[in-house]
């Protein structure tokens, strides 16, 4: 990690290593990432893990709209059908 650079694209961007190491603690306890015009403005991503058989990470699943669209109106249940959609990818591609 402290090769890596931290380009600030937005004012939500993850600009610093301990910010990152932090993220990465939330979103390995919450088993989802959600980020918040942190790539672009007027942008929101969740992004869920594809495993395979042995419960091995190998991909990502990831949606990307507007935070105003309806479809992030219910976070929790958007996740849940994020999951699920991962969970069957996951069973067909490993």
């Amino acid at each position: 990690l402290p090769k890596l650079r931290f380009p600030r694209r937005t004012r939500a961007s993850i600009h610093t290593e301990e910010e990152l190491r932090r993220q990465l603690e939330q979103v390995q306890e919450q088993g989802f990432a959600i980020a918040e015009e942190e790539h672009a403005i007027s942008v929101r991503a969740l992004a869920v893990p594809l495993r395979d058989a042995t419960g091995q990470t190998r991909a990502a699943l990831s949606l990307n709209g507007r935070p105003d669209a309806e479809a992030w109106r219910d976070q929790a249940r958007l996740v849940s059908l994020m999951e699920s959609a991962a969970r069957e990818i996951g069973r067909n591609l490993y």
